[in-house]
């Protein structure tokens, strides 16, 4: 009951605890990469999964965490976030608003079906580039290659 009351006066309430809860784990998993402790690692990426999908109310198997929706990214930026999906890759779209698109490619997932993060570096053009555009995120299901675990996020360049 409580979520829903700061929620709606907070709008952004949800999606800052995302990226604090992100940026702490983030702290957490380098300084344990650095002693070498990989179970800490995939037990806190779990953490920030679970609590991202008690915020958001929902279960996604791939969450980003940068660029936030309505972003302006400019042609250079980083897509970043956590996936957890039996594919060893994630699809990816760069799509501007005519429908057109900028830039696609794949980017593997450590631990297939084990949340672990991703990074996405992206370099557009000028050419065919909008005032506003789409991320897309997908995975290809193994047996007829339709798009599963699907996510959108409008962005302005």
């Amino acid at each position: 009951m409580w979520q829903k009351n700061f929620t709606k006066e907070i709008p952004f309430l949800p999606s800052l605890i995302i990226i604090m809860t992100f940026f702490l784990t983030s702290v957490i998993i380098i300084y344990y990469t650095s002693v070498g402790s990989q179970a800490m690692i995939n037990n806190y990426s779990n953490i920030i999964a679970e609590r991202a999908s008690f915020i958001t109310g929902d279960i996604r198997n791939i969450i980003v965490t940068s660029p936030q929706e309505n972003q302006s990214v400019g042609t250079n930026f980083n897509i970043t976030g956590l996936a957890k999906v039996s594919a060893t890759t994630i699809h990816y779209r760069i799509i501007n608003s005519k429908k057109e698109i900028l830039q696609q490619g794949t980017t593997p997932t450590n631990q297939p079906g084990k949340f672990s993060p991703f990074l996405v570096e992206i370099n557009l053009t000028k050419e065919n580039l909008t005032t506003q555009g789409t991320i897309e995120l997908y995975t290809l299901n193994s047996s007829d290659s339709s798009i599963e675990n699907f996510l959108s996020v409008p962005v302005n360049f």
